[in-house]
């Protein structure tokens, strides 16, 4: 949650609007979004955003439930989703930004196969700060 803009007090309210948002998004092609799951339990979203199709581009973005991080599953949900990207929609290009210092998304995007491409500096705004992004891409001919 700390490098996301959703609210520390996260209510109905905000769940609501947040699925209106990924529904729009959906209808317009923007975006595909999914849950990751054990056999067990959902324990996080994953979502491939901003898909320019004239430029064969999509974003990346997740989020884990605390008590399931360290275990793989941000990485092989990256994986799987990049994965299918390339082979079904036809996307060439994967980007993923993760915050400077948030260390563990940058192993998930190391271990998925991206490449370090950039710092962007204050680019992307989170809890009340902007926040140094480290830009990463990954392509369809690895």
């Amino acid at each position: 949650m700390r490098w996301t803009s959703v609210p520390g007090n996260y209510g109905d309210s905000d769940a609501r609007a947040y699925l209106l948002r990924r529904h729009d998004a959906i209808l317009a092609g923007t975006a595909a979004p999914f849950a990751i799951v054990t056999s067990e339990e959902l324990i996080g979203s994953i979502s491939l955003v901003r898909i320019a199709w004239e430029h064969r581009r999509a974003e990346v973005g997740y989020f884990l439930a605390r008590h399931a991080r360290g275990r793989g599953h941000a990485t092989r949900a990256v994986t799987l989703i990049c994965d299918w990207a390339f082979r079904a929609l036809g996307v060439e290009r994967i980007d993923l930004f993760a915050a400077t210092e948030n260390v563990t998304s940058q192993r998930v995007a190391d271990r998925a196969g991206f490449e370090r491409e950039a710092v962007l500096r204050a680019f992307m705004r989170g809890k009340g700060a902007q926040h140094d992004m480290i830009a990463f891409g990954l392509l369809a001919h690895r």
